[in-house]
């Protein structure tokens, strides 16, 4: 273990030791405390439909007798835009539950409704509010949305061009600002003939498509209200809209409803139809009358019947409730940012010596981040049906997580501090970087679990490849960690540098003996047992800092190598050729190739560590561009990273 090395008191340390233990458990709290976000209070529960009496619950008489007098959602008033009394009283506690098949992709309400605000606006809440309600008011009353600007312009070229169409200049560096614009502004044919004209450049082509599907997600929320199950025979076809099921209704209920004929849904009787038809309508009506006891009534029976109509194929209650609290905590992330962070500030201080004691707290806490790391990423597989590393969130919190159980490994073998500080690194980047990444990219990375592509399906080879790569992303990372330190303790050294008429004492203060200083440095610090010892604490770090980085970089040179030769063979299974100079295989060698240099380097350079250092922290950039940089402005077959 490394010894102190810096000249500082005792007291300082003391001092120093409590300061961090403090921030770390103020940023605990405080990160706990934004973590929990409660459902609203509920509305009293309404009796569930038995055999004897089907309707207990709906208040309404039998379905033939009442057929034709549903009103229309169009004849309702929608009321004022914020109705915070309202959104009170509605009850979203199992609601928020029930299922929805939502780009060929099952999940609950809460997730649809993040995904629908993400594909809109890029932010999964808006005005403050719960997401599901956001989401429900939008699909519910879209005509008090339509002058909102809530879909988000990404690219800046665009806003350019979309400022000269506004003749208010306040109004106009408001756009160009915040990218915001509303439903109502892009439907304008002025505005459509514009960017139609700007998707004409190829470059700037993807950013029209996504506002104009941004648009459409907003204007067809309601249609994606597909919460009716497939039965027990069909589970693998698509669900249905309640709407859709008056093709079960009589025959003359239907000519009365004036309703196109289309082929009953199998597996749903008549009285389930209407049913499950009447509370969505009760559900639409009551929202937007903004009469809440209807509102929870019809929740209330949608919730009783949709899931008995497959009750063994439809999502488990446990798996919904831990959908809900996985959304809840940044998918999986929030906890572990603060982890990490103390986990790498703890370590710190174990390498540096200025805190041996905190060595077993240090791996315990990284043990615990580790631990949740694994779980949240096992409740993600388990909610998505798939091997979670397939977006850029993933791949992302996987690269994290196969690197810091390599990190806890090294450091169990070597017990040095700098393993567990280096990998606590990589834990603490990936969490902060997918917890924060759609507030500062404007974008949702694929925290909202989604289905996989069809083309990575293919073949167990996309596995393979992807997960040695992610690793050496991780690896990388923590090289970069490792590098980094040794500059800022070079650095350290340098402004700090052993002055040859000085000596430490045994509790680390430092002296000035009553002899004069000797004329010749080197002689001196020779001389001076006190001095030599510091000099070879600080060499010693250095050393280990070094030895640490290449057994990390070693690891990653081989690992990105192999995870490249594995993309070869997925891509000519795939792709029908091994190589195709597509951005990402082209970075992605070009990174091999720096760490080839790296590796290589020692071999003829007499500042080692320091050359060494230097070109850990360049490839990292290097990696950091392929991996975000490509994936984000570069097109190219993997853009669906």
């Amino acid at each position: 273990m490394i010894q102190p090395f810096l000249a500082i008191s005792a007291r300082s340390r003391r001092l120093s030791n409590m300061v961090v233990f403090i921030v770390a458990f103020l940023l605990t709290t405080v990160g706990a405390a934004l973590a929990i976000n409660m459902d609203q209070g509920g509305a009293p529960k309404t009796p569930a439909p038995t055999p004897e009496n089907p309707h207990a619950g709906f208040a309404m008489p039998n379905p033939a007798a009442t057929a034709t007098t549903i009103p229309s959602a169009a004849s309702i008033s929608s009321g004022p835009f914020l109705r915070p009394d309202f959104e009170s009283a509605v009850d979203f506690t199992r609601l928020r539950l029930l299922a929805i098949d939502h780009m060929d992709q099952v999940k609950i309400l809460d997730s649809w409704a993040r995904t629908t605000l993400s594909t809109i606006a890029h932010h999964s809440s808006l005005e403050g509010q719960d997401p599901l309600y956001t989401t429900l008011d939008i699909a519910f009353r879209p005509e008090v949305w339509a002058d909102r600007n809530i879909i988000y312009v990404q690219a800046i070229p665009i806003r350019e061009q979309l400022v000269n169409l506004v003749p208010d200049k306040v109004e106009g560096d408001r756009i160009l600002h915040t990218g915001l614009v509303s439903p109502e502004f892009l439907n304008d044919n002025k505005v459509i003939d514009l960017l139609n004209r700007i998707s004409l450049d190829t470059r700037l082509a993807p950013s029209v498509g996504k506002v104009f599907s941004s648009l459409d997600a907003f204007e067809r929320v309601a249609e994606t209200f597909h919460v009716c199950p497939p039965d027990a025979g069909h589970r693998d076809t698509p669900w249905y809209h309640p709407v859709r099921l008056l093709s079960n209704l009589p025959k003359d209920a239907q000519e009365q409803l004036k309703l196109q004929p289309l082929p009953p849904v199998e597996g749903y009787t008549a009285e389930q139809a209407w049913r499950i038809n009447l509370a969505f309508e009760q559900l639409m009506l009551g929202w937007r009358e903004g009469d809440s006891k209807l509102v929870n009534l019809a929740s209330a029976n949608l919730c009783d019947i949709l899931p008995t109509i497959d009750s063994a194929g439809y999502p488990s209650q446990a798996k919904r409730v831990t959908e809900v609290w996985y959304n809840r905590t940044y998918f999986g992330t929030v906890a572990n940012v603060f982890l990490y962070f103390i986990a790498m500030t703890l370590f710190l201080m174990v390498a540096v010596g200025a805190a041996k004691k905190v060595e077993r707290p240090a791996l315990i806490v990284f043990t615990i981040a580790v631990g949740v790391h694994f779980a949240s990423m096992a409740i993600r597989y388990w909610l998505a049906g798939r091997w979670p590393t397939q977006n850029q969130f993933e791949s992302v919190l996987g690269s994290a997580l196969l690197g810091c159980i390599a990190g806890w490994l090294l450091e169990m073998w070597k017990r040095n501090g700098l393993f567990g500080m280096a990998f606590s690194f990589v834990g603490f980047l990936a969490m902060t970087g997918c917890m924060t990444a759609p507030y500062w990219s404007g974008r949702d990375i694929g925290g909202t679990i989604g289905k996989t592509p069809g083309i990575l399906t293919t073949t167990y080879w996309l596995y393979i490849h992807v997960n040695i790569v992610i690793s050496s992303y991780g690896l990388i990372g923590a090289s970069f960690a490792l590098g980094l330190l040794y500059l800022l303790a070079r650095l350290w050294f340098w402004i700090n540098p052993l002055e040859p008429g000085y000596e430490t004492g045994g509790d680390g203060t430092v002296s000035l003996p009553p002899s004069p200083a000797p004329s010749n440095t080197a002689v001196a610090i020779a001389e001076i047992p006190a001095l030599r010892e510091v000099q070879s604490k600080r060499t010693a770090l250095l050393d280990t800092l070094d030895q640490a980085n290449m057994v990390v970089l070693q690891l990653a040179f081989w690992f990105l190598g192999i995870g490249i030769i594995c993309g070869a063979i997925w891509a000519d299974q795939s792709w029908g050729r091994p190589w195709g100079w597509d951005p990402k295989e082209t970075f992605a060698l070009v990174t091999w190739i720096v760490y080839l240099i790296i590796v290589h380097a020692r071999f003829v350079t007499r500042a080692k560590g320091d050359v060494t250092a230097w070109m850990a922290v360049a490839g990292f950039g290097v990696m950091m561009f392929n991996w975000i940089g490509v994936n984000f402005w570069l097109a190219g077959l993997h853009s669906y990273a």
